[in-house]
């Protein structure tokens, strides 16, 4: 299971062999003030690699997003290797 920490501008790692919790039992993954704030909608590439987007959604709500550019971009598209592939791939069939 993969997910983001809104306020800790990061991606975790958790797996059911491991104790829940916000935090605790998860992993780190990648964690960045700047290019992870506000990480969500995920999706595996089928090549080791996890898809996300981050977009400083947090800023828009409160009305000080920047669209000049000044402060960077506000949408990304980034890729994770994980070296893992969705539940959905299953097993794969020997040739």
């Amino acid at each position: 299971l993969f997910y983001g920490d809104l306020t800790g501008s990061a991606l975790y790692g958790w797996s059911p062999q491991r104790s829940f919790g916000a935090t605790s039992g998860a992993i780190v993954v990648a964690q960045g003030d700047v290019e992870l704030q506000w990480l969500d909608t995920f999706a595996f590439d089928g090549e080791g690699g996890l898809l996300a987007t981050s977009n400083k959604l947090q800023r828009y709500f409160v009305g000080n997003m920047d669209f000049s550019g000044a402060e960077g971009p506000n949408f990304r598209v980034l890729r994770f290797h994980i070296g893992a592939a969705s539940y959905l791939a299953g097993p794969c069939a020997s040739a």
